[in-house]
């Protein structure tokens, strides 16, 4: 095998490939959130806020979780600040989410949760995307083994190579299916009207949840947390799923409040998508509509226009006559 690459030099300052790629991840995910609130017209401060706390929680979150399932590593008060080591992203979804429902209901009620859902969690698909490949440096997100590496690049394998064995590629399956989300929902979902705020955060869960659910099986057993001989990280991506569902049941058809025009600021069309949503229903039930007002308007016209006598009009001209 083959040395990992698990950092490089600048002058005498090591810098990790792990904590570069998992802050550019962030930092790319946070730039597409901040254009897409901007566009939705929040100012700068609440995105400040928002952004500041949210981070914080998604830090601290993630060890916490960890620690829950693997209560083992509690090392005293101080380990469960620690964020160099044992985290876990389901912590940061679910403690950032639980977190942004308590704000927008007791500290800022002008934004709605839907909102903050729908902006901000789909494009962490992207930053988990790119983190993955941190994971590829550090040589830690392997599965099972496979019988033909051949199928994929000598240098992506020889980092997958571990206790006499070529292993599944996990970080660039769930790269590819990550990034595909990632354009999924914040490309077509969100200029596809018929969606309401709400479902595409949900739709986030939902993506996520059954990833980690395919993904988990297939990984080293070192890897997978375990409580009380259960499988948590597995079960914790089920209930993600589960809850996703029932969240875009409830936010596309059952949720009562103002539906905002969630079109995704980049601004090309996909015709075909929508007419698979039957939006084009609408589109012509609307131009029928028009058109019978249009029609009812000129009918109503030529019969004024016919019903005024003609004596009636020549009085009326003669009479402008004798004034000018």
């Amino acid at each position: 095998m083959n040395e990992h690459a698990v950092a490089f030099y600048i002058g005498k300052l090591p810098i990790t490939w792990y904590g570069l790629l998992v802050t550019l991840g962030f930092t790319l995910a946070t730039i597409f959130a901040y254009i897409e609130w901007r566009k939705k017209g929040y100012d700068n401060y609440k995105w400040g806020i928002i952004f500041t706390s949210g981070a914080v929680v998604s830090l601290f979150g993630a060890r916490w979780w960890y620690l829950m399932f693997n209560p083992s590593d509690y090392q005293g008060f101080i380990s469960i600040f620690w964020i160099s080591s044992g985290r876990s992203i389901l912590g940061s979804i679910f403690f950032v989410a639980a977190f942004f429902k308590f704000y927008t209901k007791y500290i800022d009620s002008e934004i709605e949760f839907r909102m903050i859902f729908s902006i901000i969690f789909p494009h962490m698909l992207l930053g988990q995307a790119i983190g993955r490949w941190g994971n590829f440096y550090n040589g830690d997100v392997y599965g099972l083994a496979m019988s033909n590496p051949n199928i994929w690049p000598s240098w992506i394998m020889d980092h997958m190579y571990y206790e006499g064995a070529y292993r599944h590629p996990l970080f660039l399956y769930e790269f590819f299916i990550n990034m595909f989300g990632w354009v999924t929902i914040n490309f077509i979902m969100k200029n596809i009207k018929w969606f309401k705020p709400g479902t595409h955060g949900s739709m986030y869960f939902i993506w996520y949840g059954i990833t980690r659910s395919i993904m988990e099986p297939q990984r080293d057993p070192k890897f997978i947390m375990n409580l009380w001989g259960m499988k948590s990280s597995f079960v914790m991506a089920i209930v993600l799923t589960l809850i996703g569902v029932a969240l875009f049941i409830y936010y596309q058809f059952y949720f009562e409040g103002y539906d905002y025009k969630f079109q995704f600021y980049y601004p090309w069309k996909l015709s075909y998508l929508k007419s698979l949503s039957l939006i084009w229903i609408k589109n012509i039930r609307n131009k029928v509509k028009r058109l019978e007002l249009y029609e009812n308007a000129k009918e109503k016209y030529n019969n004024n226009i016919n019903s005024i006598d003609q004596k009636e009009v020549n009085e009326y001209i003669n009479r402008k006559k004798r004034i000018y």
